[in-house]
């Protein structure tokens, strides 16, 4: 039986089944369904061609007439660029292609052409289409295609450059519409940073150049430019600064679009009250003003922003403000007046992310005015070179000498016992007792060996339970040679830590090396090289084992180092210390250890991590005027490194410049505390018995029942009243020798002569101590009776120490550890005095006068009487009382020691003290305690106790009885500290005194004692090696440290000279040393005290910015308080921290990848100064799970972004909250992660590898996913295997070659390329494949196309471009090569790229029920040609028939032989099997029609019909 079955065109269906499919065609080539009339709406059509637009020209650089020009099929186009400069090269277009610039003999300049451009990026616009093309060789073009909605086509060249662009790397391009005169394209290649330009800049819109002339650095978002930093000049009157420190920085921008990263920071300055008027307090205008210069600004570049950085608080956020905004024009040099008057405040954050890093996206996406850069790259910047310098010994010149591997010894012992070792292989035992610490037992290990020579080898016995392998000997770098078994004798314990790790490989070397400071001979890691060519593994700690002696260049003369690549010289320069400029320089403190390093610049303001150079110890010289600097110098061996570009992978990777760094000197990092004067104290005790043995008054004062006060300033030198330094001297003895006795001249009546007689007679201490004028006496004394109840005597083993850094810095610490260090003696140079009588509470004085050049009346001193009689001043002792009923006495003594600074002449051992326990923070006036709990030190820190023997007065009629109780008057805060042994079992008496100490120092004799002791106290000399001062001395340490920026940016090329290199200054410091208590006693029972002392120190505290009485005259003021002459604010100390950094050490890449990363850039205003598009937000940034591979495409669709990974598709939920308005009505945003807020997947089972494997529609977004080859679809709800629903699943399972389309790049022949034409509603997905075969399969390319409106699969295309474009009702592809644009839809029917391919369409005959035998079709079909012309003749061409062992071949149809028409209805004889005659039997088949079309002509072909018999 025949029977018929008639098929519809509702799609194309290639997974066959059993049952008929009327609707669907099993495989189609070249077809339409849906056609643009309707009359053949659901009728098949062939498919019309395309022709071409235009092929890419290739431009000319006509260097003689500086145009550039190139041929668009016969027209002739010319794109001039601006020459700027007098000769070649001219201009950017110029200097970009010097290299390939040639001339002809008679000189002319030759052209240059591109070769044959390439397209590696195209996207519509609004009205046109940006195409982006390349050559290969630096001929890199931004062109724009118009003509797209009215088929008036015209490309024109916007933009040449040489931008290393390939055909290896395609581009994805973002087109943002700002206004008519700011079109914006921003395009990624995956190997670049994302660029941008404006494609309508032009000096006709008010730009400040046209687009060609533009630098191609300025189209990265992270631009090229020339550092430089801003430079403070001066601060003046006229503005509204408050108090604090400040520093600027700046960037450039081009006009609407990106800006650079902040420049260097300039150096940080006080904002003061001016020269000699100190500083100003907390939020206090001064009325300043600041005058600011920018030299070297970079032309490229439209606009510069100054910002300030102030600190108005100490280690506090500083203020970021920008103060100025202005037009470069074509000046390069800036100046400004900051008068702080700007208000524009921004967040410190905001001015640490100013522009952005550089960082290559592989994808860039948009949603709510921001940009996204996916899957990214941070490039970082970092220099690979050492930079280390080694100190040389001006001994053996050339030598140098480090340690490595040092280690602190941590733990203790447990137990007690001998520890029992060998040196020289002498045995040796040493007490140990339970808690000591490893650190102590080293320390007595050095003080025993010290005296230990030729040592060769060190062995501990006992050393734990059990046995300990210790390796003790080893070779010059550090090797092990010979361990040595250490038995356990006495059952003596360490904690496990001293033993663990490096630790037990370190014993020996630690205390042989580390203390003992050994001779290079013996074992331990410690090198010696006799070289300037030093090479040490990069690893090595590098320590410097003597900076006393290993202090200067190879040279052995300049103080200073020299390394491999650089040197570090120290430059001392002499200054007068009388001008006030000396005040404002920062130094390195003398004897100080400084780290110091550099860090370097790239072309794009990236900063380098910092590079240790060495740990400088400072030399001494600051108090005499000798100020050190520091200079840097890159050496030959530098340069050489620079210009050998295998050293960098590319321009970015090498310096430019640089800046010196040191790290920063926290309280831990300080081996020096504090540097200050000391001066004895008072022991005071009730007593009605005088003590004129010198033994009993030694007893007395270490007596508990002795308290000890502060003391007036004493010298080591005799004045009036106040005798120098003598140890348990009674303060009211008028004499020296009275302590024990003397001889003096006596006359008397000698009997056996009858004649009067003078002789030298000893007296004892009692006679002494009635002699001599009440004026010469430090306090009131009575004759011997009841009226005797003090004794007030000096206790000079107890003392105090007055430094800058211990009155104004709060909770600072010191213990035990640290030790006293005698620099010499400051000599007076002056003495002063204001003395008074005034009643206890009355503001009136009886009597009063100053004295220049003495403390009391005569005796040399100069006197000023101010009213009353000043000789009824001082006349019952300095401290006593007056001869008065009403009144009491005041003294304001001035003592400035601002003479030369006469040094210690021996060893600085001999000058350096143990301290007895932990040195005390005294504050002012603090109550008594006891000296590290020991009771024969109690102490105070006021003279409220100062008792004094009963007054009955001298007069009569005047004089009153009172007895003195004190002196209301307090100390100054300080440290008071005794020395000597750490047991309190010592004896007090045997402890040094303050004379000891100068005695010790051997001071020269020309300052006859005529000053006082500057001291420091610091810390031991081991503690520079094993002590953990910026944070160790390891290799590794260095490179953690934290540095601050010292000096100025300097490009390469150029030393750098700092000349303020530290954090110290030298200045003088005034104080009130003793002060009236703000307490006034009614009584006449209290007299008070006032003491201001001055003298010059190196301080951490810029005290010429004090904003108190220290900056007037000392007799300004009568008895002023303590804190008039305390105030200071802290934020004159601020170091420039804003940009402390340390080094990533190994954790450092230079290339960071974060292939599942997300960022956000800044919110975008259309017209906005800088392009919020090239300002990334660094903290914006969402990580998607990293299982599912990298973001291989972004989506989006309807406004939402879409991830895709390998085996994933992620939604992103973008800025869900609305952000919050500043007041000034721009969103304020800092980055806090609120914008990426969070992501969703969708699918974790499938995902896409391909950039352009993805492409979306008003509703859906479609993927292909070569892993589980197929085509994948995302409606809004649900991700779909889309390709599987549409019966395509085995197809593309054979059809799609992973190996070739993972390569992702169709350009080159092997990836895919999707299209879409929302006219039709196709989306067009190509696959290129065809340059890999396999032995199994070759694959080819092709082109699949699904129509959304009937919702299926529609044909195969002959046409595989690698570019589709659409824009409104055209669509645009790239030619063959890709050299070309074509327009679909117009051209010859059949014909793609001047090829004709037939049209086919494949039916699937598969009836249910047995086998059938096809036996004819028939359908219905118009041809027409090109000018619509009816060909009746004119059908399908070829047919042919198979099953699944039969197969016709192709057979041609020819009328009236095996084709029939009747009008317009054909049909067909279908063919047999091919040579055998047999008819095609099967349970289905196939029926494959042909239409070849040589000449172009139009066909459509309606339904058709096959019969078949079926048995």
């Amino acid at each position: 039986m025949i029977k018929k079955h008639e098929f519809n065109y509702l799609g194309m269906s290639k997974d066959s089944s059993r049952d008929l499919q009327s609707d669907k065609y099993f495989d189609a080539e070249n077809i339409r369904i849906t056609a643009e009339d309707d009359k053949s709406k659901m009728a098949i059509t062939n498919e019309k061609g395309n022709k071409i637009i235009f092929s890419i020209p290739s431009p000319v650089i006509n260097f003689a007439d500086t145009s550039i020009t190139y041929t668009l099929g016969v027209q002739a186009k010319i794109l001039l660029y601006k020459a700027t400069g007098a000769s070649f090269p001219k201009c950017e277009i110029e200097s970009q292609y010097i290299d390939l610039w040639e001339s002809d003999a008679t000189g002319v300049l030759t052209p240059k052409t591109s070769g044959d451009q390439v397209i590696v990026g195209i996207k519509e616009l609004r009205d046109s289409a940006i195409i982006i093309s390349t050559d290969d060789a630096g001929f890199d073009c931004i062109w724009e295609l118009t003509g797209l909605n009215n088929d008036n086509y015209d490309l024109e060249l916007l933009y040449m450059a040489d931008l290393d662009m390939s055909k290896n790397n395609l581009c994805q391009i973002i087109y943002n519409y700002e206004n008519a005169i700011i079109q914006k394209i921003y395009f990624a290649d995956g190997v670049h940073q994302i660029r941008y330009l404006n494609i309508r800049q032009s000096i006709e819109n008010g730009d400040t150049r046209n687009l060609i002339d533009v630098s191609p650095s300025l189209l990265d978002i992270v631009s090229t430019y020339t550092l430089d930093q801003p430079e403070i000049t001066s601060v003046v009157g006229g503005g509204t600064h408050t108090a604090g420190k400040i520093q600027y920085s700046y960037s450039l921008y081009i006009l609407n679009g990106a800006q650079t990263v902040p420049s260097p920071l300039s150096g940080l300055v006080p904002i003061d009250k001016g020269q000699n008027n100190g500083g100003g307090d907390l939020n206090q205008s001064l009325g300043r003003a600041v005058n600011i210069k920018v030299e070297g600004i970079d032309p490229k570049f439209t606009h510069i922003k100054i910002y300030s950085i102030k600190y108005t608080s100490y280690n506090q956020t500083p203020e970021v403000k920008v103060v100025a905004e202005r037009e470069i024009d074509n000046f390069d040099v800036f100046n400004f007046v900051d008068t702080g008057a700007s208000d524009e405040s921004i967040s410190l954050e905001q001015f640490l992310f100013l522009g952005s890093s550089p960082m290559i996206p592989q994808h860039i996406a948009t949603k709510d005015n921001r940009m996204f850069p996916v899957n990214i790259k941070e490039q970082s910047f970092d220099v690979d070179i050492d930079t280390r310098a080694f100190s040389f010994s001006t001994v053996d010149v050339g030598a140098v000498a480090f340690y490595n591997i040092l280690f602190p010894m941590t733990g203790s012992v447990s137990g007690s016992g001998n520890f029992v070792f060998y040196l020289n292989d002498v045995e040796y035992s040493m007490p140990v007792t339970n808690g000591q610490t490893i650190m102590q037992m080293a320390v007595n290990l050095y003080n025993f060996c010290d005296s230990q020579s030729d040592l060769t080898s060190f062995y501990p016995v006992e050393l734990g339970t059990g046995r300990i392998q210790v390796p003790v000997r080893h070779n010059n770098i550090g090797e092990v040679t010979e361990p040595y078994i250490a038995p356990n004798q006495f059952g003596l314990t360490l904690e496990p830590d001293f033993f663990q790790g490096a630790l037990n490989r370190s014993v020996s070397r630690v205390l042989n090396n580390a203390y003992l400071g050994a001779d290079q001979t013996v074992q331990g890691e410690s090198t010696l090289i006799i070289s300037d060519n030093i090479d040490l593994p990069d690893n090595h700690d590098a320590i410097n084992k003597d900076y006393n002696a290993y202090k200067y260049k190879s040279d052995g003369v300049t103080l200073g180092a020299t390394g491999k690549y650089l040197d570090i010289e120290v430059v001392q320069t002499s200054y007068d210390l009388g001008f006030p400029e000396t005040q404002e320089f920062t130094l390195l403190k003398d004897r100080e250890i400084y780290r110091i390093g550099v860090k370097f610049y790239n072309r794009r303001g990236q900063s380098s991590s910092p590079k240790w150079i060495m740990d400088l110890q400072a030399p001494e010289g600051n108090l005499n005027g000798l100020f050190s600097s520091l200079k840097l110098t890159m050496n030959s061996n530098f340069y050489v490194w620079l210009n050998d570009s295998s050293n960098f992978e590319g321009e970015d990777d090498k310096p430019i410049g640089y800046k010196l760094l040191r790290a920063d000197r926290g309280l831990n990092d300080q081996t020096i505390f504090a540097q200050g004067i000391i001066n004895p104290m008072v022991a005071n005790k009730a007593t009605s018995t005088l003590h004129y043995d010198i033994d009993q008054r030694r007893n007395t004062c270490v007596s508990p029942s002795s308290t000890k006060i502060p003391s007036q300033i004493r010298k080591f030198k005799n004045e009036t009243p106040i005798l120098g330094c003598q140890n348990y001297h009674l303060l009211n003895w008028g004499f020296q020798n009275a302590d024990e006795g003397g001889y003096a001249n006596q006359t008397s009546y000698n009997n056996d002569t009858n004649e009067w007689e003078t002789n030298s007679v000893f007296f004892g201490p009692s006679y002494w101590a009635t002699r001599g004028s009440r004026k010469l006496k430090e306090t009131w004394k009575t004759g011997i009776g009841g009226h005797m109840i003090a004794e007030n005597m000096q206790f000079n083993h107890l003392m105090q120490f007055f430094s800058p850094d211990v009155l104004f810095k709060d909770g600072i610490a010191i213990d035990s550890s640290y030790e006293l260090r005698v620099l010499g003696l400051i000599k007076e140079t002056g003495k002063y005095n204001w003395s008074s009588e005034t009643p206890p509470t009355a503001e009136r004085l009886d009597h009063s006068a100053q004295y220049v050049g003495g403390l009391v009346g005569g005796y040399g001193a100069g006197t000023t009487n101010i009213i009353g009689n000043h000789n009824f001043l001082n006349d019952f002792s300095f401290f006593g009382p007056t001869n008065d009923s009403d009144n009491i006495a005041t003294q304001q003594t001035f003592r400035p020691f601002n003479g030369n600074l006469y040094p210690a002449t021996t060893n600085e051992e001999d000058n350096t003290y143990k301290v007895y326990g932990n040195p005390e923070i005294t504050d002012e006036g603090a109550n008594f305690k006891n000296y590290n709990n020991d009771p024969r030190l109690r102490y105070s820190n006021n003279l409220k106790t100062m008792i004094q023997d009963n007054f009955d007065g001298d007069d009569a009629n005047d004089g009153a009885h009172v007895q003195l109780l004190g002196v209301n008057s307090n100390g100054s805060k300080c440290i008071t500290f005794a020395l000597g042994s750490p047991s309190k079992d010592y004896p007090t008496e045997d402890r040094p005194a303050i004379e000891d100490l100068y005695e010790a120092a051997s001071i020269d004799p020309a300052a006859n004692g005529d000053g006082i002791l500057l001291t420091e106290f610091t810390k031991p000399e081991y503690i520079k090696y094993l002590g953990e001062i910026y944070g160790g001395m390891s290799y590794e340490d260095k490179r953690n440290s934290e540095y601050i920026e010292i000096g100025s940016y300097t490009a390469i090329g150029n030393p750098i000279l700092v000349t303020s290199p530290g954090d110290t200054y030298v200045n003088t410091f005034t104080f009130t040393k003793i002060a009236k208590d703000d307490f006034l006693e009614t009584q006449q029972t209290y007299n008070r005290m006032t003491e201001i002392v001055e003298f010059r120190v190196e301080t951490t505290i810029d005290l010429k910015n004090r904003n108190d009485l220290s900056n007037i005259s000392w007799n300004d003021r009568q008895e002023p308080k303590h804190s008039e002459y305390t105030n200071y604010n802290e934020v004159y100390s601020q170091q420039p921290i804003l940009t402390k950094t340390s080094d990533l050490g190994f954790k450092f890449k230079r290339v960071q990848e974060f292939d599942t990363r997300i960022i956000s850039t800044k919110v975008k205003t259309p017209g906005e100064f800088i392009d919020s598009w090239t300002d990334i937000l660094e903290n914006e940034t969402l990580d998607l799970d990293g299982q599912y591979g990298p973001i291989n495409a972004v989506m989006t669709l309807k406004d939402e972004i879409f991830c895709l990974q390998d085996t994933a598709v992620a939604h992103l939920a973008v800025n869900p909250r609305v952000q919050v308005a500043a007041g000034d009505g721009v969103g304020l945003e800092l980055g806090t992660g609120g914008i990426l807020h969070d992501y969703r997947y969708l699918t974790t089972t499938i995902g896409c590898l391909n950039k352009f494997g993805a492409i979306s529609t008003e509703n859906t977004f479609y993927f292909v996913d070569i892993i589980n080859k197929g085509i994948m679809a995302y409606d809004g709800q649900t991700v779909s295997r889309f390709s599987d629903l549409k019966g395509f699943h085995h197809t593309l399972v054979n059809d799609l070659s992973y190996d070739n389309l993972v390569i992702d790049n169709a350009v080159l022949g092997n990836g895919i390329s999707l299209g879409y034409n929302p006219t039709s509603a196709d989306v067009y997905f190509t696959f290129k494949q065809n340059t890999i075969s396999t032995a199994k399969a070759s694959f080819s390319n092709f082109t699949l196309t699904f129509n959304e409106k009937i919702g299926e699969f529609t044909s195969y295309y002959s046409y595989t471009p690698a570019w589709y474009l659409n824009k409104g009702n055209t669509l645009i592809s790239s030619g063959r090569s890709n050299s070309s644009v074509w327009e679909h839809g117009t051209g010859v029917p059949n014909n793609f790229y001047g090829v004709s391919y037939p049209s086919t369409l494949t039916l699937h005959v598969a009836p249910p029920g047995n086998e059938i035998i096809i036996n004819s079709a028939e359908y219905k079909m118009e041809t027409t040609d090109s000018y619509g012309k009816d060909l009746p003749t004119t059908g399908l061409t070829h047919v042919q028939t198979s099953n699944d062992y039969q197969d016709s071949g192709k057979v041609a149809l020819r009328l009236r032989k095996n084709m029939f028409k009747k009008f317009r209805h054909w049909k067909i004889t279908l063919p047999r099997e091919r040579n055998k005659r047999e008819r095609l039997r099967s349970a289905w088949g196939f029926v494959k029609f042909t239409f070849d079309n040589p000449d172009g002509n139009n066909m459509v072909l309606h339904n058709i019909s096959i019969f078949y018999t079926q048995h």
